[in-house]
């Protein structure tokens, strides 16, 4: 039950935030690390953002616009937020 909510608390959070304008965000490049809760990446042709646990590929396919996108390409959220 905690975690719901804890998840919910984060949901709302994230709403308020502005989105970083896509040339502000950091590429990923082979330093780049998931961490614990994973990171949110941003697709560089439809600007969709998805959630990844690791980064043990070198090309990844966008669940939005189904492009296949090199691993350098995709944008990485700094703060572990989407927004």
């Amino acid at each position: 039950m905690g975690a719901v909510k804890h998840l919910l608390h984060d949901q709302q959070q994230e709403e308020d935030q502005p989105m970083p304008i896509f040339s502000e965000l950091k590429s990923v490049d082979r330093y780049t690390r998931a961490g614990h809760w994973g990171k949110f990446i941003t697709c560089p042709s439809c600007y969709s953002t998805q959630r990844v646990h690791h980064f043990a590929w070198s090309a990844l396919g966008c669940q939005s616009c189904k492009k296949m996108v090199s691993k350098n390409e995709w944008k990485i959220h700094g703060d572990g937020t989407p927004y």
